[in-house]
């Protein structure tokens, strides 16, 4: 059985790094494999809680996908900035 938990807040600096380190830590402890994620674009920081390098990661998961911008396909929405 997989188990998936999020933590998520609209507010910043109330806590969800320091949430979901520790829920990582605690499973980890326990011989659960876990995979952390911080998907906050704009100031991850959960690597710094847990001493790593910004961009080291191990594979399978090395290669990231980056978006790209097909300008004859662009509506200039601007959802792509947001």
């Amino acid at each position: 059985m997989t188990l998936e938990i999020a933590v998520a807040s609209g507010k910043g600096g109330v806590g969800k790094s320091t949430l979901a380190s520790t829920i990582a830590i605690i499973l980890s402890r326990h011989s659960k494999p876990i995979i952390a994620v911080d998907a906050d674009a704009e100031a991850p920081n959960l690597h710094l809680i847990f001493g790593i390098k910004k961009w080291e990661v191990e594979e399978p998961y090395g290669e990231a996908m980056v978006a790209e911008i097909v300008q004859e396909k662009c509506t200039r929405c601007g959802r792509c900035a947001e």
